[in-house]
């Protein structure tokens, strides 16, 4: 994990991808999941497919970024708080979206593969279930 704050003149939420530039977000391949947005704060996680390295061949792949975001909205300006971290270090955030996750390239470790099991295992609980047993079907 990584963390990073800096100051921001005249932040505005739609300029937060552009913040995070350096660390391989683009508005093509991340998704933002906005958790609390008060005067005070902004906290969002951020997801993105990221160009890595396989461990193992050392060859390009595309690994998950997960950006912990925190604005603080101060008297002395608005203040960005980034935590990064990679799928390998196997984050608590574990909702990335399916887009995201179909981006990636195989994991590189077997944490990787955990946390991404995880996220399938999240977004299988978004969907409705649906029974064949007959005291389940419509009447």
């Amino acid at each position: 994990m990584q963390h990073f704050s800096t100051r921001i003149p005249n932040f505005h939420v739609d300029q937060l991808v552009d913040h995070l530039d350096q660390y391989g977000v683009t508005h093509d391949n991340s998704a933002i999941q906005i958790i609390a947005d008060t005067p005070d704060q902004l906290d969002v996680i951020v997801y993105a497919a990221v160009s890595a390295i396989d461990y193992d061949t050392l060859e390009p792949t595309t690994a998950c970024a997960v950006l912990v975001v925190t604005v603080e909205h101060l008297c002395d300006g608005d203040w960005l708080n980034v935590s990064t971290y990679v799928e390998d270090e196997c984050p608590a955030q574990a909702t990335c979206p399916a887009h995201i996750l179909a981006m990636l390239g195989e994991a590189r470790t077997t944490d990787a593969q955990t946390w991404r099991t995880r996220c399938n295992h999240f977004l299988r609980s978004l969907l409705p279930v649906y029974s064949s047993a007959p005291s389940l079907q419509a009447a």
